[in-house]
């Protein structure tokens, strides 16, 4: 009779227990369900974490390529598209022409975090033009000024959730006389891509990359 009342005394115990380890599991299943659904970067984007190898391999892989073919505007659409930038950078492009830079060709580039989506920052200079990324798995178009023979500059800005910056680059085709007046390309994903993408060495803040870029047509670089 008294190892029953004992029992009975127990139930108590472990039925709140039980009930708040249910609890947990489903705060901890549902907080990772809306994740999932709504921000499935929060919960899943980690740090980059690259092997010795891969970050060497990073390294010869951008060493082995001297330059990066692109696709140029022609002067029509060059003026359009400057025309009808939004602010700040319709009157950042045209300063780098006021300020006697030789410009020679806007082109376009697809900019991604090619490891993890955690956050990584950089900026991209080119013949006075400044412009900084915040990167993410989905890549983004970007059309920059360049000087022939004058690399274009990415430096690390932010490194995410750790393990340094990691950023691939490929070629953007041409925007058509529309699309420059009206900036009604495409802004993200792969569409538009042209060529093979290049994955830059591992950047730490700070640090920068020399990206040499000619236009479809110009061979004497």
């Amino acid at each position: 009779m008294v190892q029953a009342d004992a029992t009975m005394n127990r139930l108590p115990v472990i039925s709140r227990f039980a009930a708040l380890c249910l609890l947990v599991i489903f705060v901890v299943c549902g907080g990772y369900g809306l994740n999932t659904l709504f921000a499935p970067h929060l919960i899943r984007a980690a740090g980059d974490h690259l092997s010795i190898a891969k970050v060497a391999q990073r390294q010869a892989d951008f060493a082995a390529t001297p330059l990066l073919v692109v696709s140029g505007m022609d002067s029509e659409r060059e003026f359009k598209f400057i025309t009808h930038l939004n602010a700040p950078w319709r009157g950042l492009m045209a300063e780098s022409f006021a300020n006697g830079f030789p410009v020679e060709a806007i082109v376009g580039l697809k900019l991604w975090d090619d490891a993890a989506a955690d956050g990584d920052m950089v900026q991209i200079r080119s013949a006075g033009y400044t412009e900084t990324l915040l990167l993410s798995d989905v890549p983004r178009n970007v059309y920059i000024p360049i000087i022939l023979g004058v690399p274009v500059v990415i430096r690390g800005v932010h490194a995410g959730r750790g393990g340094g910056i990691t950023v691939s680059v490929a070629a953007q085709r041409a925007l058509t006389a529309d699309e420059a007046l009206w900036q009604n390309y495409p802004r993200k994903g792969f569409v538009g891509q042209e060529g093979k993408s290049l994955a830059l060495p591992l950047l730490r803040e700070g640090q920068t990359v020399e990206l040499l870029l000619r236009p479809q047509g110009k061979e004497d670089l």
